[in-house]
């Protein structure tokens, strides 16, 4: 939800921040990112640094500068797990760390995370199917055998809310999509594929996670123009 949340804000900030100024703000919200050690949230930010850079809501120097900085972050990455190592009471996480970073050289996933997700998926998966249209009813998939519930929000919607459920997440997305937020289109597309990729990850967009709300309220408003316009990296009528 950490890293979620620092790609959500960053995009919109980028509402109200120059562009010589996005690179920079990106990379220390790729620091953020990191720190969370969410697999999620990092290939999300990967996908971002390209898919921005596409449609030019940050310059080409990016792939250079970010290759840059995330060579000498490896380099920093031994010392680390020998510190994790040398600290006994960080056993059991320090294991559930290293298998998370172990994932971005050998793509297995074998840590505690990755079984409980298998394992609602498959069950929720189940519950949709043997209630496709409307679902199992709301919070079903809150008092289920499994600890935790389905860790992935369309999964979720189909479960308890079958076939309209579905719908739901459809049309929420589509209100990202066709929105007219930000005046740089590119920002407008990275929010609602940014929504789209992390739904497969997180259940908690509707419920604790209430910034989504707020942001479906915000995105939905169609301003023809940016509601802070930019002239020159200073916001129009100041000097």
């Amino acid at each position: 939800m950490a890293g979620e949340a620092i790609l959500h804000v960053f995009l919109l900030a980028c509402a109200v921040t120059a562009l010589r100024y996005r690179l920079p703000l990106f990379l220390l919200a790729g620091a953020g990112v990191m720190a969370t050690f969410s697999r999620s949230s990092i290939i999300a930010w990967v996908l971002l640094l390209f898919m921005l850079v596409f449609k030019k809501t940050l310059p080409k120097s990016a792939f250079v500068t970010t290759a840059i900085v995330f060579g000498i972050s490896l380099a920093f990455v031994g010392q680390f797990e020998s510190y994790l190592h040398s600290r006994q009471e960080f056993e059991d996480a320090s294991n559930n760390l290293l298998s998370r970073l172990n994932f971005f050289s050998s793509f297995t996933f074998d840590d505690d995370s990755s079984e409980e997700r298998a394992d609602v998926i498959r069950a929720s998966w189940e519950m949709f199917l043997q209630n496709p249209i409307f679902g199992a009813g709301a919070g079903a998939t809150q008092y289920w055998a499994h600890r935790g519930s389905t860790h992935n929000q369309l999964l979720l919607l189909a479960a308890e809310y079958g076939i309209f459920g579905i719908g739901l997440w459809a049309w929420l997305l589509v209100i990202l999509w066709k929105g007219c937020f930000f005046d740089d289109r590119g920002l407008q597309l990275a929010l609602a594929c940014i929504f789209a990729f992390m739904s497969l990850f997180t259940h908690l967009m509707f419920d604790s996670a209430t910034y989504w709300l707020a942001t479906f309220a915000l995105i939905s408003v169609r301003y023809k123009t940016s509601p802070i316009p930019w002239t020159n990296g200073l916001p129009q009528g100041h000097s």
